[in-house]
């Protein structure tokens, strides 16, 4: 009964997501607190996994970016990778764009998880101001984070792997509180990026 316990627990910290820092396949609990809401994305420069450069000017082009960081070694990152397809194609129209980030910089891998996923939104390896902004926020894999059109990070986070049907819940409520807030047109408490 024992034994049962703890391949039940370990079953679930697998589905849960990935570690960075050690091997692929340990896992992180979730962690519903962003430490990065409010800040505003700082300058950065990445390269698309098809050789196009992406600058911070991508998120002025949509009402809402869903940053889904991910990582080569992550299972549950890649099992994902159809799901979130599927959200990019849905909420096209609406003005949401999903950008994935490799956190690995592991460009050759990617190529092949994203041609062998069939997942056509953006993947970019990440610059070093990425890198040390956002990604290093995070010790697990996958986690997603939301940007509004200024670059301001959402207090919404996603942490480990989730569906279509969670996702959009998620996007749903941010939209309808984006537009709420644009009505209102108030203070949004933006923080303004300071270096770590």
């Amino acid at each position: 009964m024992r034994r049962l316990f703890i391949l039940a627990v370990v079953l679930l910290m697998l589905l849960s997501g990935c570690s960075r820092g050690e091997q692929p396949g340990s896992t992180a609990a979730n962690n519903p607190a962003n430490p990065l809401a409010g800040r505003v994305v700082p300058s950065f420069s990445a390269y698309v996994l098809n050789g196009q450069v992406v600058t911070e000017q991508v998120f002025r082009k949509h009402n809402l970016t869903m940053i889904n960081i991910w990582g080569t070694y992550c299972q549950p990152c890649i099992r994902e990778m159809p799901e979130l397809d599927g959200l990019q194609k849905k909420y096209e129209k609406s003005g949401v764009k999903i950008l994935g980030v490799v956190v690995d910089r592991n460009a050759q891998a990617a190529r092949r998880i994203v041609s062998q996923t069939g997942a056509a939104y953006q993947n970019i390896i990440p610059d070093a101001s990425l890198e040390n902004s956002i990604c290093r926020a995070f010790n697990y894999v996958p986690v997603s984070i939301f940007v509004d059109s200024s670059g301001r990070i959402l207090g919404e986070i996603v942490s480990g792997a989730n569906n279509l049907e969670g996702y959009s819940k998620v996007i749903d409520r941010l939209l309808e509180s984006e537009s709420s807030a644009a009505a209102d047109d108030g203070d949004r408490g933006t923080v303004v990026w300071s270096a770590l």
